[in-house]
């Protein structure tokens, strides 16, 4: 009868073993219109930090959802997180939609860290994307007044 204790024992050893080598699957975080919606709200309202918690629950700079990733870059701007902001924009660049808002928006991030000249060519390529758009027109008065024409 011991033997066959000590037998089941070391399998259950064995097994025990063996499972704490494999290793954990855990879920893709998904962003659910509500999460992006108060990260939106807090943005819409000033509360940049609060926003930016709002957005980083759900770790939007991982996202593959674009409204998230946006917030989480203007979140991260607006708080002086531009490393942050700068991955976002750059992945989404890479997603292929409403590129005219993202290239004005990082061309703004550029003009928030005092880097003039490199917010010129996004705010410019932004502009030729779409023309009539007041935020970028607006955008490119205020480079053009900050910088000089050279």
């Amino acid at each position: 009868m011991t033997n066959r204790i000590t037998c089941v024992f070391r399998s259950l050893l064995i097994v025990l073993s063996l499972s704490a080598c494999v290793p954990q699957v855990t879920q893709p975080t998904v962003v659910t219109r509500d999460q992006i919606g108060e990260g939106l709200g807090l943005l819409a309202v000033r509360k940049f930090d609060a926003a930016w918690i709002a957005f980083s629950k759900f770790a939007a700079q991982n996202s593959d959802n674009p409204a998230a990733l946006m917030g989480y870059a203007i979140a991260s701007d607006m708080t002086g997180r531009f490393k942050a902001s700068a991955r976002a924009y750059e992945k989404l660049l890479t997603m292929g939609r409403d590129q005219a808002v993202v290239f004005n928006n990082v061309g703004y991030s550029y003009m928030l860290r005092g880097e003039l000249t490199k917010a010129m060519p996004y705010l410019l390529e932004a502009e030729r994307r779409d023309p009539r758009n007041k935020t970028i027109k607006n955008n490119l008065k205020m480079l053009r007044k900050a910088i000089p024409v050279q």
